[in-house]
């Protein structure tokens, strides 16, 4: 039977933060012709981490965690300003480009690898659970650390919601659309909690963006599912207006 999705999750808990950055020094980390970083707030962009413990999979057990940005939606038919920007990050319908990835399998690795995807790479990635808090730690030799923790418990809680996330990046060298359908419950959102620290290279690309002491909101989804749908290659036609 045909189908567009490529994998499906049955089961993952998963934590985000997102950071308030100048667009410039955003701008100048993403040396990519085609996405561009988007203006969500005057001057500003928008730095997000976020971290995945995948607890049913075809691909078996793995965790995963990730930088990136916010992007301009390359499909709109008219150029991106920062009111449609603003307006999709309102929605929570903002694009998000993939700077760096890792996993902690070489099933998912050589699965990233194999799609065409060149930002993954192997990493550590550890979990602590706290009375209040959930930390994720992941290191890798030559990038450094990265340790993110995240409330579980906020006066903004969601039972049960479903929503489509859009990944931006490039496989094979090509630009990619990557579509997520997401089946959450128990989403505990937290403004202006939690906490990130870097260490070694990825703190010293990081540098630029100034402090991330604190985020705009933090997130925390107990228990999610989603199918991934197979990427879609994007047209390479100039940028709208």
């Amino acid at each position: 039977m045909f189908t567009r999705v490529c994998m499906s999750v049955g089961s993952a808990t998963y934590t985000t933060g997102l950071y308030q950055v100048p667009l410039d020094a955003a701008r100048s980390m993403v040396p990519d012709d085609y996405f561009r970083v988007a203006e969500v707030f005057p001057d500003k962009a928008v730095f997000f981490i976020g971290t995945g413990e995948f607890r049913q999979c075809a691909l078996g057990p793995y965790r995963e965690m990730y930088l990136g940005f916010y992007t301009e939606n390359r499909e709109r038919e008219e150029a991106a300003t920062l009111d449609s920007n603003l307006e999709e990050f309102s929605r929570n319908e903002s694009r998000m480009y993939m700077w760096k990835n890792w996993v902690t399998t070489s099933a998912a690795l050589d699965r990233m690898h194999v799609a065409g995807s060149t930002v993954f790479r192997r990493g550590e990635i550890d979990r602590h659970d706290e009375a209040t808090h959930t930390t994720f730690s992941m290191s890798h030799p030559e990038e450094g650390k990265i340790r993110f923790s995240t409330p579980r418990a906020s006066e903004h809680v969601a039972s049960h919601q479903r929503m489509k996330r859009v990944h931006y990046g490039r496989l094979h060298g090509e630009p990619s659309r990557c579509t997520l359908d997401l089946d959450i419950d128990d989403m505990v959102t937290s403004p202006g909690q939690g906490s990130l620290e870097l260490e070694g290279r990825v703190a010293e690309e990081c540098a630029i963006l100034g402090p991330l002491d604190q985020p705009l909101v933090a997130i925390w989804i107990g228990e999610m599912r989603f199918d991934m749908h197979k990427p879609l290659l994007l047209p390479t036609e100039p940028r709208p207006g």
